[in-house]
Protein backbone atom coordinates (compact mmCIF):
# COMPACT_ATOMS: atom_id res chain seq x y z
CA UNK A 1 0.00 0.00 0.00
CA UNK A 2 2.85 2.33 1.00
CA UNK A 3 4.15 1.83 -2.50
CA UNK A 4 1.47 2.61 -4.18
CA UNK A 5 0.82 6.04 -2.49
CA UNK A 6 4.92 6.72 -3.22
CA UNK A 7 3.80 6.14 -6.60
CA UNK A 8 0.92 8.68 -6.64
CA UNK A 9 2.62 10.76 -5.15
CA UNK A 10 5.84 10.63 -7.69
CA UNK A 11 3.46 11.03 -10.60
CA UNK A 12 1.69 13.98 -9.14
CA UNK A 13 4.54 16.28 -8.82
CA UNK A 14 6.35 15.41 -11.41
CA UNK A 15 2.87 16.08 -13.30
CA UNK A 16 2.57 19.82 -11.94
CA UNK A 17 6.44 20.21 -11.92
CA UNK A 18 6.99 19.72 -15.74
CA UNK A 19 3.47 20.97 -16.95
CA UNK A 20 4.70 24.79 -18.03
CA UNK A 21 2.71 25.03 -21.35
CA UNK A 22 0.53 27.98 -21.81
CA UNK A 23 -1.98 28.21 -24.15
CA UNK A 24 -1.90 31.50 -26.72
CA UNK A 25 -4.26 32.93 -28.88
CA UNK A 26 -3.29 33.22 -32.87
CA UNK A 27 -5.88 35.10 -33.95
CA UNK A 28 -7.04 32.55 -36.77
CA UNK A 29 -9.35 30.11 -36.85
CA UNK A 30 -7.63 27.10 -38.99
CA UNK A 31 -6.23 24.56 -37.19
CA UNK A 32 -2.24 24.56 -36.49
CA UNK A 33 -0.47 21.47 -36.49
CA UNK A 34 3.12 22.02 -35.76
CA UNK A 35 5.39 24.63 -33.85
CA UNK A 36 9.19 25.06 -33.62
CA UNK A 37 10.91 26.44 -30.63
CA UNK A 38 14.15 29.37 -32.44
CA UNK A 39 14.78 30.20 -28.97
CA UNK A 40 12.47 31.22 -25.60
CA UNK A 41 10.93 34.29 -27.68
CA UNK A 42 11.07 33.53 -31.47
CA UNK A 43 8.24 30.67 -32.07
CA UNK A 44 7.26 29.70 -35.97
CA UNK A 45 4.00 27.69 -36.38
CA UNK A 46 2.60 26.03 -39.11
CA UNK A 47 -1.44 24.83 -39.98
CA UNK A 48 -3.98 24.00 -42.53
CA UNK A 49 -3.84 25.47 -46.37
CA UNK A 50 -0.31 26.09 -45.95
CA UNK A 51 -0.40 28.95 -42.92
CA UNK A 52 2.85 29.56 -41.56
CA UNK A 53 3.43 32.48 -38.26
CA UNK A 54 5.94 33.82 -37.08
CA UNK A 55 6.28 35.09 -33.03
CA UNK A 56 8.91 36.88 -31.86
CA UNK A 57 7.70 38.03 -28.21
CA UNK A 58 7.07 34.31 -27.03
CA UNK A 59 3.33 34.19 -28.48
CA UNK A 60 1.91 37.48 -27.53
CA UNK A 61 1.71 38.41 -31.55
CA UNK A 62 1.68 36.57 -34.15
CA UNK A 63 2.73 37.43 -37.48
CA UNK A 64 1.23 35.61 -40.78
CA UNK A 65 4.14 34.78 -43.35
CA UNK A 66 3.75 34.41 -46.98
CA UNK A 67 4.33 30.98 -48.64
Amino acid sequence: MKTKILILFFIFIFKSVYSQWQQQQTGITSALYDIEFVNGKTDWSCGEGGRILKTTNGGINWINQPT
